[in-house]
């Protein structure tokens, strides 16, 4: 510790015992403080930060995402809506490989449209698919359009395809609603085969799905998991996380 200019008048190691305790009420306060700082980092480094355990809390919230996006997709199937619009990006890279993208979606009750932009492996490769309902039927017309596709059979290690993927590239495809008609000829009856689900069981089977995932697949429990750790092959750190 340092005091001031002026020279003290005992040795700085003294025999002497101080005449004042440090307060208690001061040492409370600091072994808390160090015990809570010294607990948290013990919880962090030696707990949280274990991979085992990222992994398996990872999963969890896999587990409750899926949940919730099954409720919150069961609440917007009720509300009454004369369309809707949708869009999102993502982005990924990692040493040696990169990707990014984006996506849209618009539609109504009549039509809808599905757009993407993907990049991958230095190219990028867009997409346009549209459905079309018409008067005379239940299931619409459907039409898609890909670019990008020039090269990609080299990029794939496939270079034989590349003219293939040339004639497609950019141009519209269609597949009229009389395609699905034929495919689903006579199973309109229902004395030729089981009728489409409603909507409360299409969600009671999803919710149903998702209980059965978080036991067996998003879980650690050893007894149950369907994935476990085999061998431990070492540790390394990336961006300075091990």
């Amino acid at each position: 510790m340092v005091g001031s200019d002026v020279p003290p008048t005992k040795p700085a190691f003294s025999d002497t015992p101080p005449n004042r305790r440090f307060p208690k009420k001061i040492i409370i306060p600091i072994v808390a403080a160090v015990l809570l700082i010294g607990g948290a980092s013990a919880y962090y480094f030696g707990y949280y930060s274990n991979p085992s355990v990222i992994y398996s809390q990872s999963l969890g919230n896999t587990g409750k995402g899926y949940d919730k996006l099954v409720d919150f997709a069961d609440k917007q199937s009720k509300l009454a809506s004369k369309g809707y619009t949708g869009s999102g990006s993502y982005k990924f890279k990692t040493d040696g490989f990169s990707t990014d993208g984006d996506i849209g979606y618009k539609g109504n009750n009549s039509n809808d449209e599905l757009t993407f932009d993907l990049g991958l492996a230095g190219t990028r490769i867009n997409a346009d698919i549209r459905t079309f309902k018409t008067s005379n039927s239940a299931t619409p017309d459907f039409y898609f359009k890909v670019g990008g596709l020039k090269g990609l059979g080299t990029v794939a290690g496939e270079p034989d395809l590349d003219p293939y993927l040339a004639k497609l590239d950019n141009e519209w495809i269609v597949v009229d609603h009389t395609f699905y008609d034929s495919l689903t000829a006579g199973s309109s009856d229902s004395s030729n085969g089981p009728s489409s689900p409603t909507h409360d069981q299409v969600m009671d089977e999803a919710r149903a799905f998702g209980r059965v995932n978080q036991q067996y697949l998003f879980s650690t429990d050893k007894d149950k998991a369907v994935t476990m750790v085999v061998k431990k092959y070492g540790r390394e750190t990336v961006d300075g996380h091990k």
